[in-house]
């Protein structure tokens, strides 16, 4: 197999996992060969099957750290800061929009 640098090499591992379950391989066969637990080789055979080439391609949302503050609150506070103006102020310190 000849490398030229077009796949990301990101994805050149997943898609050899698909390819070798394609030729009809078993699980822990792949596994060994691809040097990843036979986990891995199940999680990106039911990717492929359920979304095709665009879920190799395309990683899944990892989970991560809730935000700490919700959207709605966010848009109210831009809002808030792009309407209105302080006495004697071109816009809110930030000490003011804490306080508000």
């Amino acid at each position: 197999m000849e490398s030229r640098g077009v796949t990301a090499q990101k994805i050149a591992p997943w898609t050899r996992i698909i390819l070798r379950a394609h030729e009809g391989k078993s699980n822990s066969a792949i596994a060994r060969e691809s040097g990843v637990s036979r986990p891995t080789v199940l999680l990106w055979r039911e990717r492929f099957t359920k979304f095709g080439v665009a879920g190799i391609v395309r990683e899944a949302p990892r989970p991560g750290r809730r935000k700490a503050i919700p959207a709605e609150k966010v848009q109210a506070m831009v809002e808030a800061t792009l309407q209105s103006r302080p006495p004697g102020g071109t816009h809110p310190s930030i000490w003011e929009m804490a306080r508000a």
